[in-house]
C-alpha cells in the first residue's frame, strides 16, 4: 500500500511546508484447529505475521537548526524511517467443567521482533548532513510474551458472575546498534477481573465489569532515536521502560425487543491509569517543539458515557442514534510548568438507511461533535459536523453501482475561518463468484480540494 500527500500550515507569519510518503507491505496467515476431548471443546491455533514500512517527511523551510549537527545552510528536514516487524504466535484453550461452574484454561504464547531504522538529518540542493545518534538510530525490540488464563463461572437463575485471571509474563530484548547498548528487561504481572450479569426481565439486562490491566510500553514508545512528528515537533522516548497500571469500572444495560425492532443500550465506563512517566515539552524562541518523557509518576483518569438507539421500521428502514460523552484529566509539564489537561467531547449522530431488496438502497449518515481542551486557564473549542449519503443501485446478482457524497464542515475558537468542503464519489462492486470480489472507484470526482492534516507514519512509527 502506497500514502503520500503534501501539507501546509502558517507559522510565526511563515509558512511551512511538508510532504509525506509511506509504503507498506503486509502478509499473515492464520490456523486454528478445534478437537473434541471426552465431550470437550480443544481449541488451538497459530499465526504468522510480516510487516515493512518505508516513509519519510520532508519539512521546509529547515528546521531545528540549532538542535540538528550540521555545518550546511539546510533548505529542508528529513526524517526517514524504515521498519520490520516480525509476529509469531500460538495458542491452546480447553472448556470444562468442575460441579456447576464452567472454566476454561487458555495458554498463549508470542514473539514479536520489530526493527526502526531513522534517520533525521538537513539537506540543501547538493548536501546532506551526516546525522549521529540520537538523530540516527538503529533500534531493535524482540518481546517474548506468555499469558496464562483461567475464566470461571457460574449461574444461578437470572444472575451470572465470571472470574477471570490473567498471569503474564514478559520479557524484552533491547538493543541499540549505534551505540551497541543493549539490555533486558522482565516481568510478571497479575490480571484480576469480575464480571457480574443479571437479566431482569426477558427484554431487560445489566452488567457490572470491575479489572486491573497492566500493560509496558509498546515498541513506538521505546525506540532510542529522535523523530520529527511533523512541521515543528521533534520527540524522544525515555531510556527506561514505561509501565502503566489501570483500574476501571464498566456497567452496561441494554433493552431489545426483537418483535418490536427496538434495541436501547447504555454503556458507562470510569478509569484510572498510573504511569511511570510524565511527558515534558519545552518551546523554543522560534515556536519550536520539543518533548520527551521523563520519570516522574503521572495520572490518568476519565469517565465515558455511551448511549444508543435502534429501531426498524417495516423491515425496510432502519435509524440508530447514538450520543457519546467523554471527560478525561491528564498531567504534563510544559516549559517548566506543571500542567493539567482537561478534554470534553460530546459527539451525537444519526443512520438512516432504506433497502427494500428491490434495486435500489439509499443511507445517510449524519456525526456532530463538539470538543473542548483546557490547559489550566487556556481554553480550546473546535465543532464538527459530518454529512454522508449513499445511492446504491443493484444492476444485477452480481454488480451494484454505488454514488456517495460526503459534506464536512470544522471550525476551531482560535480561527475565524470555517473549513468546508463536499466530496463526489463513485463505485462499482462486481462479485463474480462466493471467493472472488471486486471493486473500483472514482474518488473526489470533481476535484475539490479538501482540508487535512499532516500525517507522516512517523507520527506513529
Amino acid at each position: 500500500m502506497n500514502s503520500n500527500g503534501e501539507s501546509a500550515i502558517i507559522q510565526n507569519e511563515q509558512p511551512i511546508n511538508a510532504g509525506y510518503a509511506s509504503t507498506t507491505f503486509n502478509i499473515a496467515n492464520t490456523l486454528e484447529f478445534k478437537n473434541t476431548i471426552k465431550g470437550k471443546i480443544w481449541n488451538s491455533g497459530v499465526l504468522v505475521n510480516y510487516q515493512k514500512i518505508d516513509e519519510e517527511l520532508r519539512v521546509s523551510p529547515a528546521q531545528f537548526q540549532d538542535v540538528l549537527p550540521g555545518a550546511l545552510i539546510p533548505a529542508l528536514t528529513r526524517q526517514s524511517n524504515a521498519i520490520d516487524r516480525f509476529n509469531a504466535g500460538a495458542f491452546t484453550a480447553y472448556d470444562f467443567k468442575i460441579g456447576k461452574a464452567k472454566l476454561q484454561f487458555k495458554q498463549t504464547l508470542q514473539f514479536s521482533d520489530e526493527q526502526l531504522l531513522s534517520d533525521l538529518s538537513q539537506e540543501n540542493e547538493t548536501q546532506i548532513s551526516g546525522a549521529v545518534f540520537p538523530f540516527k538510530a538503529s533500534y531493535r525490540l524482540s518481546t517474548l510474551t506468555s499469558t496464562t488464563a483461567l475464566k470461571s463461572s457460574w449461574e444461578w437463575n437470572k444472575f451470572k458472575l465470571t472470574a477471570d485471571s490473567n498471569l503474564k509474563f514478559l520479557s524484552l530484548n533491547q538493543n541499540e546498534q549505534e551505540t551497541n547498548v543493549s539490555t533486558v528487561n522482565k516481568y510478571l504481572f497479575l490480571e484480576p477481573a469480575i464480571t457480574t450479569v443479571y437479566k431482569i426481565t426477558s427484554n431487560w439486562n445489566t452488567s457490572l465489569q470491575l479489572s486491573r490491566t497492566i500493560n509496558t510500553a509498546a515498541f513506538n514508545e521505546l525506540f532510542s532515536g529522535v523523530q520529527l512528528r511533523d512541521f515543528a515537533s521533534l520527540s524522544r522516548n525515555p531510556e527506561a521502560i514505561n509501565v502503566t497500571r489501570e483500574n476501571a469500572f464498566t456497567h452496561f444495560i441494554t433493552y431489545k425487543s426483537i418483535l418490536n425492532g427496538v434495541i436501547v443500550s447504555n454503556s458507562f465506563k470510569w478509569l484510572e491509569r498510573e504511569s511511570d512517566f510524565t511527558f515534558s515539552s519545552v518551546l523554543d524562541a522560534n515556536g519550536l517543539i520539543n518533548t520527551e518523557a521523563i520519570e516522574l509518576p503521572n495520572t490518568f483518569s476519565g469517565i465515558s458515557n455511551r448511549l444508543s438507539f435502534t429501531k426498524t421500521f417495516f423491515r425496510t428502514l432502519k435509524t440508530d442514534l447514538s450520543y457519546n460523552y467523554n471527560n478525561f484529566q491528564s498531567e504534563q509539564l510544559f516549559n517548566g510548568i506543571a500542567q493539567e489537561n482537561n478534554n470534553t467531547s460530546h459527539t451525537g449522530s444519526l443512520e438512516l438507511s432504506l433497502d427494500s431488496n428491490t434495486w435500489y438502497g439509499i443511507s445517510y449518515r449524519g456525526l456532530y461533535n463538539f470538543g473542548q481542551s483546557q490547559v489550566n486557564d487556556f481554553r480550546v473549542t473546535n465543532t464538527f459536523l459530518k454529512h454522508n449519503i449513499e445511492l446504491d443501485f443493484y444492476t444485477s446478482s452480481k454488480t451494484r453501482f454505488n454514488l456517495g457524497m460526503e459534506s464536512v464542515y470544522a471550525t476551531f475558537s482560535n480561527n475565524q475561518n470555517a473549513n468546508v468542503n463536499t466530496l463526489l464519489n463513485s463505485s462499482f462492486y462486481y462479485k463474480p463468484s462466493k471467493k472472488l470480489f471486486l471493486r473500483a472507484s472514482l474518488l473526489n470526482i470533481l476535484g475539490e480540494r479538501f482540508f487535512t492534516t499532516s500525517s507522516s507514519s512517523a507520527n506513529a512509527v
